[in-house]
């Protein structure tokens, strides 16, 4: 879809925000689903904004994973560190044997889970895709990219 079209169907979208029958939390709700929540933020003022009115628990799993994608491919990298973001990484497990997962980087598609043991300085690292993280995990990683998203847009 193209600029002018993406722009079109953003006026109509927001002409259908301010009528009808449904509240206008259902109208967003929908938007996301048709848009996502990056453009749909723009209608509102902002993802936080956003977040306020139609309340995070409302947002899918798949809605957050989107958002994630997009603003990673907004890095200039298209990845993003998550240290270098100011933030911790995401402690995603530990074993009886005291092995350690955590995610440290985030790219487009996938994460880079990071595995530390007792036996190795440098950790093991493996990839995975959004889709097969865990629900609170994903909300983890959506609430850090919120953030970082607010700052580098202001």
């Amino acid at each position: 879809m193209n600029l002018q079209e993406q722009i079109s169907r953003m006026k109509s979208m927001m002409v259908t925000i301010n009528e009808g029958s449904e509240s206008r939390q259902e109208k967003l709700l929908n938007m996301i689903n048709n848009v996502g929540l990056l453009q749909a933020s723009l209608s509102v003022g902002g993802m936080e904004r956003l977040i306020n009115i139609v309340g995070e628990d409302n947002i899918t799993t798949q809605n957050k994973i989107e958002f994630i994608k997009e603003v990673v491919m907004m890095t200039d990298y298209d990845f993003i560190i998550i240290d270098d973001i100011g933030e911790e990484p995401i402690h995603v497990g530990e074993d009886d044997d005291g092995t350690i997962t955590q995610i440290e980087l985030l790219y487009d598609d996938s994460v880079l889970l990071s595995i530390y043991d007792d036996y190795d300085s440098e950790p093991d690292s493996e990839y995975t895709n959004y889709e097969s993280l865990p629900d609170q995990i994903i909300k983890e990683i959506f609430d850090i990219v919120v953030k970082y998203y607010n700052k580098i847009i202001k």
